[in-house]
């Protein structure tokens, strides 16, 4: 699992491969998000992922209006205020209905929390062994809103509001600086950053942020040249990644610094 924030990791989860099967997108900003994400994922107009989504062709277009015949939208039910097993089972057969006019199917399921373990178990088995041209993207307030076997499937994106997208100057001068301490391998002056941020009283929030702009970062190092492996790039990724999970837990935010910076020279050394 993957967690994501902005257009920049959009991009990156179209480019080089196939897109994930299944998506949980959280926060404030989830609807857009996932309707940028429907779109690129049936955009017409280029087969560079750097080009997708244009949100100018027909595909397009139609998608963001919600009308595009392999985009689904699916809801609660009115009346039960929750998703019912007999309609979830109806969307998981017509996944295996090929696309219309795209190559791709999307599912967009709204506000999962409605929707009880069992129809999420029903939902499970299309995203274990669903068809490889159906995608599906599950918006929710949070990540609990789903059972964790729906979790451990799902690429997560944490999805800001406009006013949010992208981080704070200050988050991204202190995420800059770490990398670039990275860089240099010095044991020192990781603790010493480390070490400011616990004398600054840090934030989990903030914490939060530093780890999603060091992700942003340690992705493009990945297509830099840089003194540090492509091992120990993706190992401290896997890092940043579970740690800034927990910061929506009850990880306090010096804590979560110092062992970020003691497991990362443990990763320089292994």
């Amino acid at each position: 699992m993957r967690l994501e924030t902005g257009s920049e990791a959009l991009r990156r989860a179209l480019q080089g491969r196939l897109p994930p099967a299944a998506c949980l997108i959280t926060g404030p900003g989830r609807e857009a998000l996932a309707r940028t994400m429907a779109a690129a994922l049936v955009c017409t107009a280029s087969k560079d992922p750097d080009q997708v989504p244009c949100l100018r062709c027909a595909a397009c277009r139609r998608t963001l209006e919600g009308h595009h015949p392999d985009v689904t939208e699916a809801f609660p039910d009115p009346k039960k205020n929750r998703y019912l097993i007999e309609n979830v089972r109806e969307w998981r057969a017509d996944a295996w209905v090929r696309p219309h006019e795209a190559e791709r199917k999307v599912y967009l399921f709204h506000d999962v929390r409605k929707m009880p373990p069992l129809s999420q178990n029903v939902l499970l088995k299309v995203l274990e062994e669903g068809p490889p041209y159906a995608h599906f993207l599950l918006l929710a307030d949070s990540p609990e809103a789903v059972l964790p076997t729906i979790r451990s499937r799902c690429v997560r994106f944490t999805a800001a509001s406009a006013e949010e997208a992208g981080p704070s100057p200050e988050a991204a001068e202190a995420a800059e600086d770490f990398f670039r301490r990275l860089t240099e391998k010095d044991e020192l002056r990781l603790i010493a950053w480390a070490a400011a941020l616990e004398s600054d009283k840090l934030s989990r929030d903030l914490m939060r942020d530093i780890l999603l702009a060091l992700l942003d970062r340690l992705h493009r190092a990945l297509r830099e040249e840089t003194p540090l492996t492509d091992r120990q790039l993706l190992a401290v990724i896997a890092l940043a990644e579970t740690l800034a999970e927990q910061c929506d837990y009850n990880l306090g935010a010096a804590h979560c610094a110092g062992r970020l910076a003691a497991a990362c020279w443990e990763v320089l050394h292994e």
